[in-house]
């Protein structure tokens, strides 16, 4: 009864989105204005480090505006991307968000470069991002922009699937004192408090925030998060300007036991900082240069201890050891640094050309003794020179052609090309057909990450890798991970429809993906062990497509589909069912003439898997309803906002037991 009622809302809602879209495309509306629809062609910035409109990137991307943030009714940054075609976000528990696009991940989705304000918080040690953990508020992001498909060209290896760039506000859009609190159901508890000012040239800004609930409901999995960020533009004459920021993060992450510390909880503290600076020159008006240093620390602590678990007991009493009183421990704890030192130069030699070209270097720091056996720090060195041009060739003809050359230490040097060829015609729509390639190298754990042992059997992490020695032919076949690599073919169409305020994108793609990195698990006679090896090749085929609609009444809606096949060797894990065949997500707002803001999406997710510690999922739907009513008083400017989540069925979000039921709350903003 439920699934038919879903199976209603679902199909209602969607001929609602197709009825609008085909009834507006025939209307004569007036003019909107720049506020109303913000541009009606976006531009973008992440695709080629050029900024184009997005009908002339070389590749398919999506933005994720100011409006869609606060129509979505988000708590976690992890959350927009459900909006993005292809891509699929869950949790390994309630602090753990996961986000992955077309599939092939675990829970640490190591497939995906994202940069903020273009600053990488890709994870060295295991991969992935660490959505909870960045010191970032969804009230200070501007907008995000998605590339749907490699991006080595420009990013280098690990833009392997696509590349999401979050966009913070320029501090000069952040004045003054705003607040916001929120709580609700599940333990719900938030606050954020960020003051800014503007003095002669320099524009800062400092933003508090904390975030806290208790989870999933059957699992110990609560978090209680503070940050703290700094923004700083300053414009020092007319030709230079300097950005700095900095940020922390300090976390408490509640952890389920294993069968080795049976019925046992622990927290885990993890903390990140972050620093940033940003100087910016104008040559002239043709060219500009930038430098950029970053630098990021990432330092997690976990520990566990138990007395006379069973399993250890009955291995002892099995050689004859019994009546002794058995402790065990186990101690996971990691530091990860990284700095990053990149220049670029832009400029347009002529009416028909511009390039933008540059280079990086890199150093990541890691320290863990649990992934690589000793307590000595590892170094990881990175060098890379790339380009990026753009040739209008004539009035209808345009070619987008860009090269990463890198080199590391893990897997040398590799090179990423990407040639786009556009062709646009004179009544606004944009053909374009892309090929590229590019590498991913492999995280710490997957190249020098020795062996992740346990006993054969319910007990975990019982010896250490010590056990073998470095010339043990299982560490030496660590040495052999090689890079994974991708041959992306795409083909793509995009309408721009100015007098309606609509946009519409449309991909086809083909990617051949070779040297998959699996971890497969092998049974030996005491021990089981898992080895990282390059097993599978894997080809992933789909159509993608995208539609953002906005009305003259106020209203947007926003459609996004995906089809997805992969067809994989499998040959220790199943990675063609790791990304879902259909996935559908619709977002409806409307804005009423006495300013109240309401929104809906829905999203349809089909059977899924995913790798590692991933079940089977069930499909499921989910919807969204947000209701905001503004304020203003005495000087201060704000609303009050109701948010439910999931109105319609619980349904399993990654794993059997992270059941994601119906969640309310209630947030409130103030601004002064």
């Amino acid at each position: 009864m439920k699934t038919e009622k879903t199976k209603t809302i679902f199909v209602g809602v969607f001929l609602a989105v197709l009825t609008t879209l085909a009834n507006a495309a025939d209307m004569q509306v007036a003019a909107l204005s720049e506020q109303d629809f913000l541009a009606d062609i976006p531009v973008v910035l992440t695709a080629t480090r050029l900024a184009q409109p997005i009908n002339e990137a070389p590749a398919a991307m999506t933005i994720i505006d100011r409006q869609m943030i606060e129509a979505s009714g988000a708590r976690e940054i992890a959350d927009l991307f459900r909006l993005v075609p292809g891509f699929q976000v869950s949790h390994e528990n309630g602090h753990t968000p996961i986000v992955t696009y077309n599939g092939l991940s675990d829970q640490f989705s190591r497939r995906m470069q994202v940069l903020v304000d273009g600053r990488s918080v890709y994870a060295p040690v295991f991969g992935g991002v660490d959505w909870a953990q960045l010191p970032l508020a969804l009230d200070d992001i501007e907008r995000i922009e998605v590339t749907r498909g490699p991006n080595a060209a420009s990013y280098g290896a690990n833009a392997f699937l696509a590349i999401i760039n979050i966009i913070t506000r320029h501090a000069s859009e952040t004045t003054g004192f705003f607040g916001r609190y929120a709580t609700g159901s599940h333990d719900i508890e938030d606050g954020m408090l960020r003051y800014g000012n503007t003095t002669g040239d320099l524009d800062y800004r400092l933003t508090l925030g904390y975030t806290s609930d208790d989870g999933f409901t059957e699992r110990y999995d609560e978090k209680k998060i503070h940050t703290a960020q700094f923004r700083s533009d300053y414009v020092a004459g007319a030709k230079d300007t300097y950005n700095v920021q900095a940020g922390y993060t300090n976390a408490s992450r509640g952890l389920d036991s294993d069968s080795l510390f049976p019925g046992q909880t622990v927290d885990k503290k993890v903390i990140d900082r972050f620093q940033q600076i940003r100087w910016a020159h104008e040559i002239s008006r043709s060219q500009d240069l930038q430098v950029q240093y970053y630098h990021n620390d990432h330092v997690a602590d976990e520990f566990w201890i138990a007395k006379n678990n069973p399993v250890l007991v009955g291995i002892l009493a099995a050689n004859g050891i019994t009546g002794l009183d058995v402790f065990h421990s186990l101690e996971n704890n990691y530091r990860a640094e990284r700095h990053d030192m990149e220049v670029q130069h832009t400029y347009a030699p002529n009416k028909s050309w511009r390039i933008a070209w540059g280079g990086s270097v890199r150093r990541d720091l890691y320290f863990s003794p649990d992934v690589n056996n000793d307590n000595i720090s590892t170094n990881f060195d990175l060098k890379r020179l790339f380009a990026n041009g753009e040739w209008h060739a004539e009035e209808h003809w345009l070619l987008n052609v860009g090269a990463m050359l890198e080199h590391n230490d893990f897997n040398g040097r590799s090179l990423s090309p990407r040639a786009a060829l556009h062709y646009k015609t004179d009544n606004g729509r944009t053909f374009r057909a892309v090929v590229s390639k590019a590498t991913r190298t492999p995280a710490l754990v997957e190249k020098e990450g020795e062996i992740i042992l346990h006993l054969s059997g319910p007990a975990m992490a019982l010896v250490p890798p010590s056990v073998f020695p470095h010339d043990h032919p299982l560490l030496q076949s660590l040495q052999d991970v090689d890079a994974e690599k991708i041959t992306a073919i795409e083909f793509g169409y995009n309408e721009a429809y100015p007098s309606v305020g609509a946009n519409l994108d449309i991909k086809l793609f083909n990617n051949r993906i070779e040297d998959l990195i699996s971890l497969p698990t092998s049974n030996g006679i005491l021990f089981d062990y898992i080895v990282p090896t390059n097993t599978d090749d894997a080809t992933v085929r789909g159509i993608e497509s995208y539609i953002d609609f906005k009305t003259i009444n106020r209203i947007r809606a926003i459609f996004s589909y995906a089809y997805t096949t992969i067809e994989s060797d499998n040959t220790y894990q199943d990675f063609s069912k790791t990304a879902p065949r259909h996935n559908i997500s619709i977002l409806l707002s409307k804005e009423f003439a006495n300013n109240i803001n309401t929104s809906l999406a829905f999203f349809r997710v089909p059977e899924v898997e995913g790798l590692e510690d991933g079940d089977l999922i069930p499909a499921h739907n989910r919807a969204d309803f947000r209701i905001a009513f503004p304020f203003h008083t005495n000087g201060i400017r704000g609303e009050v906002s109701f948010v439910t989540q999931n109105f319609l069925d619980e349904y399993n979000d990654w794993r059997d037991d992270n059941t994601f039921d119906t969640r309310h709350f209630v947030s409130m903003t103030a601004q002064f």
